[in-house]
C-alpha cells in the first residue's frame, strides 16, 4: 500500500516540475508622447501671443505665420489652431480655415467658439446646412452662446427659412438682450415674410441700441417704402447716409424711392452719387419732369 502511494506521488511530482509553464507575454511600451519643455512652452506662447497681436492688426498672413511656429513647438496646441482658423477666415480662405478649426476641435472637442467659428466659414462657402449642423454642435456644448444662435439664423435665412431663422435671432435676444445685430437681421427675415411693420420695430430696436447702424436706418427706409410711407422712408436712407456718406446701398433706394416720388432731378443726383452709376443708369429709365 506505502510503496503503491509512493509511486503516485513520484510521478505526480515528475508531472508538476517537468510541465511547461506558458510563455510570458512580453508587455508592450508605450513610450509617453514627448512634451515640450519649460522653456519651449513659454516660447510657442510667445508665439501665440504676437500671432493674435497680428490679427489684431489685420497683418493675417504673418499671424499664420506665427500660429505655425507655436504650432510647430506645440502640435497639440488648440488654442493656435484655431486662431491660425481665424486669421485663414479673415483671408478669405475658408477651406483652410475649416481644416484648422477641425484640428482644434480634434485636440479638444468640446471647444465651442470652434464650432461655432466653423459654422462661420461654411457659411460663407454656401454650405449653410453644413453650416447649421456646427450652430447647433455650439449649442450643443454652450446653450447660451448668443452667437451661435444669432449666426445659426443667417443661415437659416440664406435658406429662407424666415420662421426659424426668426426663432433662432430671439433665442440670441433672450441670451443677450442687447445684441443689435440680432435685432436687425431679425427686422431682414421678418420684412422677407411680408411683416413690415414688425420689421421697423426690430429695426427701430436695434436702432436704440446702436444709433449709428447704419444698414438698420437703411433696412428701415425699405420696409417703410414697402408700406407706401416714402418721406419716412427717405427720412431712414438720409439718416444711413448721414452716418456714411459713401453707403451706396441707400443712396441707390433713395433714388429709388424720389423716383415713385416723381422727383426724378432728385433721384438721379442720389444714383450720381454711387461708383457704379454708370452701369446702373443704363438699366433703369427716369424720366424727367417737364420743362
Amino acid at each position: 500500500m506505502l510503496r503503491r502511494l509512493w509511486r503516485w506521488l513520484k510521478r505526480s511530482l515528475v508531472r508538476l516540475f517537468n510541465s511547461k509553464s506558458p510563455p510570458l507575454r512580453k508587455r508592450k511600451i508605450v513610450e509617453p508622447p514627448e512634451q515640450p519643455t519649460y522653456t519651449e512652452y513659454y516660447e510657442s506662447l510667445a508665439w501665440l501671443e504676437r500671432g493674435n497681436g497680428q490679427v489684431m492688426a489685420g497683418a493675417f498672413v504673418g499671424a499664420i505665420a506665427s500660429f505655425d511656429k507655436a504650432i510647430e513647438i506645440k502640435p497639440d496646441f488648440e488654442s493656435a489652431w484655431y486662431n491660425r482658423g481665424i486669421a485663414l477666415g479673415n483671408l478669405g480662405r475658408f477651406n483652410d480655415a475649416i481644416a484648422s478649426y477641425d484640428k482644434a476641435i480634434e485636440i479638444k472637442p468640446d471647444k465651442e467658439e470652434a464650432w461655432c467659428n466653423r459654422g462661420v466659414a461654411l457659411n460663407d462657402l454656401g454650405r449653410f446646412n453644413d453650416a447649421i449642423a456646427s450652430y447647433d454642435k455650439a449649442i450643443e456644448i454652450k446653450p447660451n452662446s448668443d452667437e451661435a444662435w444669432y449666426n445659426r439664423g443667417i443661415s437659416l435665412n440664406k435658406l429662407w427659412r424666415f420662421n426659424d431663422a426668426i426663432a433662432s435671432y430671439d433665442k440670441a435676444i433672450e441670451i443677450k438682450p442687447d445684441k443689435e445685430e440680432a435685432w436687425c437681421n431679425r427686422g431682414i427675415a421678418l420684412k422677407n415674410l411680408g411683416c413690415d411693420e414688425e420689421a421697423i420695430a426690430s429695426y427701430d430696436k436695434a436702432i436704440e441700441i446702436k444709433p449709428d447702424n447704419k444698414e438698420a436706418w437703411n433696412n428701415r427706409g425699405i420696409a417703410l417704402d414697402n408700406l407706401g410711407r416714402f418721406n419716412d422712408a427717405l427720412a431712414s436712407y438720409d439718416k444711413a447716409i448721414e452716418i456714411k456718406p459713401d453707403f451706396e446701398p441707400a443712396w441707390n433706394n433713395r433714388g429709388r424711392t424720389l423716383v415713385d416720388l416723381g422727383r426724378n432731378e432728385e433721384a438721379i443726383a442720389s444714383y450720381e452719387k454711387m461708383s457704379s452709376y454708370d452701369k446702373i443708369s443704363k438699366t433703369i429709365t427716369i424720366y424727367k419732369n417737364p420743362a
